[in-house]
């Protein structure tokens, strides 16, 4: 039997009155690559926001590790082992790469020389050590994506939120970062990845969840969720004609 990361049971978040995530339940078992998929507005990324602590639901828990984290803070959370990257990458753009993958490592590491050593451990993870004295502001879309990458990893997270990190790259770009999520979990993380590239989250994804309107519509196997009508109809229908 798989043994159980995270379990969302029937959260909510609303803002004024509009619903931004209705009633969703999600289990995460240790070792896979989840899939979050549906139209933008869905309800994805406040989602994420939720698990991340960054913003609290209004009604529903979070379980990780056995442990209710509904209402602890982004650093408490993360300090547990839940890390996360961004829509909008945001480096420290006059820090070296691996200066900025040392600053997620001193989450857990204190000296400057452990840092260094970690940091440059998950930049050879994500295939970016021939980067690592690049400036910030020196990358093209598909590294920076990477670092992004590689500074959540570096806080050594059970669980790794992946938001869109194949968003904006060419057909080379994905098929890199897709072989470095497998990687990455092959490595001991487990992965709940957020993704409009149709394919690569296929490919990727042991199971898939896909949100409509803030609400849970389909769940299951990749192929069970991809010739699912209600799927079909209000996301992949829509993608096919966009």
């Amino acid at each position: 039997m798989s043994e159980e990361i995270m379990r969302v049971e029937h959260v909510t978040k609303r803002y004024g009155g509009l619903v931004a995530v209705n009633d969703v339940s999600i289990q995460v078992n240790r070792g896979e690559i989840i899939g979050l998929i549906g139209p933008n507005g869905a309800g994805k990324t406040t989602l994420f926001n939720i698990l991340s602590g960054m913003e609290k639901c209004n009604t529903g828990r979070i379980y990780f590790l056995g442990q209710d984290i509904t209402h602890k803070q982004v650093h408490e959370i993360c300090e547990l082992g839940i890390g996360r990257t961004f829509q909008i990458v945001q480096p420290f753009e006059n820090l070296t790469v691996l200066e900025n993958v040392m600053v997620g490592s001193f989450l857990h590491q204190k000296q400057v020389e452990e840092a260094r050593a970690h940091a440059q451990g998950i930049l050879e993870l994500v295939g970016m050590q021939h980067l690592k004295d690049v400036p910030g502001h020196g990358l093209n879309l598909r590294y920076m994506k990477s670092m992004e990458v590689a500074r959540a990893l570096a806080t050594n997270p059970s669980l790794l939120l992946l938001d869109e990190v194949m968003a904006g790259l060419n057909p080379t770009g994905i098929e890199a970062v897709v072989a470095t999520i497998k990687r990455i979990r092959d490595s001991g993380v487990t992965i709940l990845v957020i993704e409009h590239v149709i394919k690569a989250i296929m490919s990727l994804s042991d199971r898939i969840y896909v949100l409509d309107q803030g609400k849970l519509i389909a769940e299951g196997l990749p192929d069970e969720v991809i010739n699912n009508e209600d799927v079909i109809k209000s996301y992949l229908g829509a993608k096919k004609h966009a």
